[in-house]
């Protein structure tokens, strides 16, 4: 039997990993995230999820305005160029990735998704992701993952597991 979106999204657990692309696929019809989960194998590396359909993508920041105002310079775009420049306060974009936290969520009654599934005759679908970076909005109809590698040098540099 086939898992549910809900069943699906649940077993991603997009909490505390690290992001490091996102949006469109070049086809323009999918929105995908690109992102390594760190924790217990077989379920840490590095994947690819796609949200097939995707009708709907928003993007906002959740950074602060202050904190835009601060890390608005060139200084901050290359993590090293930041270092020479004495790790001034601020968001630094050259990391390359923003921590998914807390995650995703599903909003499994959405008016949004309710309007969008009458008009396309589909089942659609919403879910909202936050980094700390990052607040994302989709109306999808499905979600498919894969797993690209074992690759865990960025998040378990940053993210320590309970043992």
């Amino acid at each position: 039997m086939e898992k549910t979106i809900e069943q699906k999204l649940k077993d991603l657990d997009l909490t505390d990993v690290a992001l490091f692309r996102h949006g469109f696929c070049q086809y323009m019809r999918d929105y995908y995230l690109e992102y390594e989960s760190g924790g217990i194998q077989p379920y840490a590396g590095r994947y690819i999820c796609w949200f097939t359909h995707c009708v709907i993508a928003n993007t906002e920041t959740r950074v602060d305005t202050e904190v835009w105002k601060k890390s608005w310079g060139r200084e901050y775009i290359d993590y090293q160029d930041w270092l020479n420049a004495g790790e001034p306060d601020g968001i630094v974009w050259g990391t390359n990735w923003s921590l998914m936290y807390p995650g995703l969520e599903y909003h499994p009654k959405s008016e949004l998704a309710g309007e969008w599934s009458l008009r396309l005759g589909k089942e659609m679908h919403e879910v909202t992701i936050d980094t700390e970076i990052f607040h994302i909005q989709l109306i999808f109809h499905d979600v498919f993952i894969q797993k690209l590698s074992s690759d865990l040098s960025v998040i378990d540099k940053v993210v320590f597991p309970i043992k």
